[in-house]
């Protein structure tokens, strides 16, 4: 069976076992996988806040050695194809764009399965933040593709996942918005990221990962074009 199998049956069962914990605590929200958890509520117990993340940690392991397998595997290929370097970086930012849009599906029709209804929020609520989170969720890819230039690939997936759940835990603490933009995983959820409470909010950290999320995208481009293929 190949990888991308794995993982999206890692991803299912993942966010299953989600469902199945929050419906046995009081975090009453439809899309809890967007709209996440509050510190206050759960006195920032490791439990909840680990099954909030392990469907980002899946998918984060799925985007790992993208890079690395264009420089050392199958780059070369492509080039002696007549592939273009900006080429392959932007298949790869659409495969990856495309593998996030069908986790995230996967998870909004798994919640409306077992969880239902269960919160006040608006469906419009519950929309601004399900964006934000595939934003967030961009944006941790095309770091990790980032460090992987830096980093070996055995370890991407460990100092990234370190990032998202310091990010996440310190996020919940503080109220700075400069430490917020710096950890942004931070900002992966709707009770953070205004889309639950801040219209304000919600468009200035919606219009702070735009950007991030170009620059990116640019640097990985001009990155990738001053790397060899091997």
């Amino acid at each position: 069976m190949k990888k991308n199998n794995y993982i999206y049956i890692l991803i299912i069962l993942s966010v299953i076992l989600q469902c199945l914990f929050y419906n046995n605590t009081k975090l009453n929200y439809q899309y809890t996988f967007a709209i996440g958890i509050t510190g206050l509520d759960n006195k920032l117990s490791i439990s909840p806040m680990l099954m909030l993340l392990l469907p980002i940690f899946i998918e984060v392991f799925s985007f790992n050695e993208n890079i690395s397998d264009i420089i050392n595997k199958n780059g070369k290929i492509y080039i002696i194809r007549n592939y273009s370097k900006i080429r392959l970086i932007n298949k790869m930012i659409v495969y990856i764009i495309t593998k996030i849009a069908v986790f995230t599906c996967l998870q909004i029709i798994i919640y409306s399965l077992l969880r239902g209804k269960l919160e006040d929020l608006s469906m419009y609520t519950n929309i601004r933040a399900i964006i934000l989170y595939i934003n967030i969720i961009l944006a941790i890819a095309l770091f990790e593709q980032i460090i992987q230039f830096y980093i070996s690939s055995v370890y991407v997936v460990l100092i990234t996942s370190i990032y998202i759940f310091l990010g996440v835990t310190i996020g919940i603490l503080t109220k700075s918005l400069i430490v917020k933009f710096i950890l942004f995983p931070s900002l992966t959820f709707g009770l953070y990221n205004g889309a639950v409470y801040s219209m304000k909010n919600y468009i200035s950290n919606l219009i702070f990962v735009f950007v991030l999320n170009t620059f990116q995208y640019l640097y990985i481009s001009f990155k990738f074009q001053k790397t060899d293929i091997y």
